[in-house]
């Protein structure tokens, strides 16, 4: 957001980045309802959803010149343009645009990451006969447009990695900060992800059995709040 409305804040200081940041608000509740309207055909469920948005904890952000309500903006467009990308009749510039689209996502923040990977991942699964390579051009421009941020990266702190946020700059304070590393968290949460995806397999292999896959995540649910080490994840 800071090179984004750099201009602004040149032109008008804090005030207009403020007012700029605050008008954030109309574009999500206008692709919010767009999308709802996509799953939903009357169009008053549409503009529920659109007033929702609205009034969500990112309009108090939006006031105290925060990021997030662009991360917002930026999150609602990319799943639009990737439910429009999935539909079969929706051609292969379309998926291109929803990656690119997650891929600027990811440059307003690496929240955006996963959730980009995961919903062109889910492209793979569209009704398509031609959906690997949707999939495929969507992964392109996906990366495409998250090397202006690599590149950022590559100048400020010497790595082409657009997730990074650079090296820790106070370690003399707490040296266990060198330990916050993607690979150690990813670790960290990996009896949590086995046990869903455990429960996930055996819901999905008794699917015919409402009763018992009920039983099955329920027994998932009581182990994770039950067993201290899956709890404090």
């Amino acid at each position: 957001q800071a090179y984004l409305f750099a201009p602004l804040f040149k032109l008008g200081s804090l005030p207009l980045v403020s007012m700029a940041t605050l008008a954030l608000m109309a574009p999500i509740a206008a692709v919010t309802y767009a999308l709802a309207r996509r799953f939903v055909k009357n169009e008053w469920y549409a503009l529920v959803a659109a007033t929702l948005a609205a009034l969500t904890p990112v309009l108090a952000k939006s006031i105290e010149l925060s990021g997030y309500p662009l991360i917002v903006l930026a999150t609602v467009v990319a799943t639009h343009l990737s439910v429009r990308a999935i539909d079969p009749s929706a051609s292969r510039a379309a998926s291109a645009v929803a990656g690119a689209a997650w891929g600027v996502a990811v440059c307003a923040h690496i929240l955006c990451f996963p959730m980009g990977v995961m919903t062109i991942a889910a492209m793979t699964a569209a009704p398509a006969p031609d959906r690997a390579r949707r999939a495929l051009h969507a992964s392109v421009a996906f990366a495409c447009a998250t090397f202006p941020l690599a590149y950022l990266n590559h100048l400020r702190f010497g790595a082409w990695n657009p997730l990074s946020y650079g090296p820790i700059p106070w370690p003399h304070i707490n040296p266990a900060l060198y330990g916050a590393t993607a690979s150690n968290e990813v670790r960290y949460v990996l009896p949590v992800a086995a046990l869903v995806a455990l429960a996930a397999l055996a819901a999905y292999a008794l699917r015919a059995r409402t009763l018992a896959a009920g039983a099955v995540i329920a027994v998932a649910i009581a182990v994770a709040l039950l067993v201290a080490p899956l709890r404090e994840r």
